[in-house]
């Protein structure tokens, strides 16, 4: 919610929700996936709900509901050096049927969401 420009800090109202979502890198070079940093007196509300991440420590200053920590999600493939990057989860993900029930009825393929969705942007099937 805020910009540093020659020693001066400005600041604007921040309204942010994180729903059915994964935030996890490759190789574990980041220990904190999610970091959150308020400045200033302006409205504030960030909320990260049925959310998988890796974090060192919970951001502060959010609202945290359903989320699951430092599980790997166990994406099918990655290959960081061939640019490689398939993010459908594997049968035993964590993230498998932990999701909030939305308007989204449908995964990034069109694939139906059935029962509790998965987090991340595909569906299991």
């Amino acid at each position: 919610n805020f910009i540093k420009q020659n020693n001066q800090i400005f600041t604007a109202a921040l309204d942010a929700r994180f729903e059915n979502s994964i935030f996890w890198g490759s190789e574990g070079f980041v220990e904190n996936e999610v970091v959150v940093q308020k400045e200033g007196t302006t409205a504030f509300n960030v909320v990260f709900d049925h959310v998988l991440y890796r974090v060192k420590e919970d951001p502060k200053q959010v609202t945290l509901n359903e989320i699951i920590r430092n599980q790997d999600p166990s994406f099918d493939s990655i290959d960081i050096s061939k640019r490689y990057f398939d993010f459908r989860l594997k049968s035993n993900s964590p993230a498998i049927n932990k999701g909030k029930t939305g308007s989204l009825t449908t995964d990034f393929y069109g694939l139906p969401r059935n029962g509790l969705p998965d987090l991340g942007c595909y569906e299991r099937q």
